[in-house]
């Protein structure tokens, strides 16, 4: 497992399915990060980010990964940023920035870390298998393409990454226990 960055910041959780994002991004909320559950107009900011990720997935074809993005797209992304702006340090998680994180990367790659939640494959299979008692090989498949993108993704995220091996998350977790997460306050103790 990688080190701990120095300074980790606002972070954006990303990770196939069932290999934990969920858990470290509420020990991350936990700690003092701003999760995004706060109301822009008449959605929720989480929810602004997961319905933008589902049109910027749209943009990926194939291996075709160019962050351009047509202007209408831009001014909603600035948009959602903006309670993220104002809530700092934030976390947020969609499991779809497995396929969109480069996208992000114009926005957020000096104001974030990106942290790949990281399971062994057969692990993770086991997971999905345990709670949907059978993945056929489309399934199978799937998954191993989820890894191979999420390879790419944390190799082209040009500003501060951390992978982190969930199995060693809880050791980890508690070295943040012991850093003041940067503007909060209030921080629940570990």
């Amino acid at each position: 497992m990688q080190p701990l960055p120095d300074a980790i910041g606002n972070v954006i959780v990303f990770g196939p399915d069932f290999t934990g994002q969920r858990l470290v991004t509420h020990w991350l909320k936990r700690l003092g990060w701003h999760l995004a559950i706060k109301r822009i107009g008449d959605t929720c900011c989480d929810q602004s980010i997961g319905a933008l990720n589902k049109t910027l997935w749209h943009y990926t074809v194939g291996d075709d990964m160019d962050p351009t993005l047509p202007e209408w797209m831009d001014e909603q992304i600035r948009k959602a940023l903006a309670w993220y702006d104002e809530n700092q340090p934030w976390v947020m998680r969609d499991y779809q920035f497995i396929y969109t994180l480069h996208y992000w990367a114009q926005y957020l790659a000096d104001k974030a870390t990106a942290v790949w939640v990281d399971k062994p494959f057969w692990e993770t299979l086991q997971s999905i298998r345990d709670r949907d008692g059978y993945l056929g090989t489309d399934g199978v498949e799937q998954l191993r393409t989820d890894y191979d993108i999420c390879t790419q993704q944390f190799d082209r995220w040009p500003g501060r990454k951390w992978k982190c091996d969930i199995r060693r998350f809880a050791a980890v977790a508690g070295q943040w226990g012991t850093q003041p997460a940067p503007g909060a306050e209030n921080r629940a103790a570990v």
